[in-house]
């Protein structure tokens, strides 16, 4: 089928395409009053060099090297596992600035309080992983990299489109949804009818049948079942047969017509009167 054998179906049968199409819109506008827009809040974060030089070499080297490793620490599987343990249902995003010892913290979350909480929490695992991994490589707690918050976490947007996402997906899905309804009711329809218009024609069909069938016609008593073009005669061909006799002539070139027609005639028809005239016949010759 076709799109405008589709859009014909449809229109047909549009008294099951509306019923879908109110169904979905209203699914539509409870889905938009129930889905919640997405936050997003940022904060940034600033290493501090050490206040004087390790005699034991620092393993981030610098602030800038210690900023461009935390990037990759925190933007990694084992951070997302701690905030995972700690409750937060964020997505978040860590990036640094180029050529500085700054990075920000990106975090989007169904609500207010927890993509700012999500941000707080990065910037809380950063400060561990940077003292932990420098203790650990023996540098004094006086010679350590430090870090610094430079912007605290806020909301920096809401984003809204989430309901407007989900709406448009309903109605998409509710409209393809009624389209089918309505040509597969309509196929159903005109298969049931070609069905119904089949058994009426071969009904009509069966009880014709006897009422139209004629015996064939029977020759009527008297009348003879020879051939209308005279071929079943002794007639010679393309002489008419007209029951006379031809006339012949005699000696002495008269024409004359024989009297023993009917005497000839009955004499092929009946062998015993034929004998019993020729027999008179003869006994008055000999007279």
């Amino acid at each position: 089928m076709d799109v405008w054998g589709i859009t014909l179906a449809t229109l047909r049968r549009w008294y099951v395409l509306l019923p879908v199409l109110a169904l979905s819109v209203l699914m539509a506008l409870a889905a938009g009053h129930s889905a919640s827009p997405e936050y997003e809040a940022t904060g940034t974060a600033l290493l501090t060099p050490a206040r004087s030089t390790a005699p034991i070499a620092n393993p981030f080297v610098n602030a800038e090297g210690a900023n461009n490793a935390l990037v990759i620490i925190l933007n990694g599987p084992e951070t997302r596992a701690k905030l995972d343990k700690r409750g937060v249902d964020a997505t978040v995003t860590v990036v640094a600035t180029s050529r500085t010892p700054i990075f920000t913290v990106r975090s989007d979350a169904s609500s207010e309080p927890g993509a700012i909480a999500a941000v707080d929490a990065v910037i809380e695992i950063a400060s561990d992983e940077l003292k932990t991994r420098q203790l650990s490589a023996g540098v004094k707690p006086e010679f350590l990299i430090g870090l610094q918050t430079l912007a605290k976490p806020s909301i920096t947007a809401i984003d809204n489109n989430t309901a407007i996402r989900v709406q448009a997906v309903i109605l998409v899905l509710g409209t393809v949804l009624g389209i089918v309804l309505a040509v597969f009711f309509d196929d159903m329809v005109g298969l049931l009818r070609r069905r119904r218009a089949r058994r009426r024609a071969a009904r009509a069909t069966a009880d014709a049948s006897p009422a139209d069938a004629k015996p064939d016609a029977e020759p009527v008593d008297g009348q003879s079942d020879a051939p209308a073009d005279g071929s079943g005669t002794d007639s010679t061909p393309g002489q008419a047969d007209t029951g006379r006799v031809p006339a012949v002539r005699d000696a002495g070139g008269r024409r004359s017509r024989s009297k023993r027609r009917g005497r000839a005639t009955a004499g092929t028809t009946d062998p015993d009167r034929g004998l019993e005239e020729l027999s008179t016949a003869s006994t008055g010759s000999d007279t």
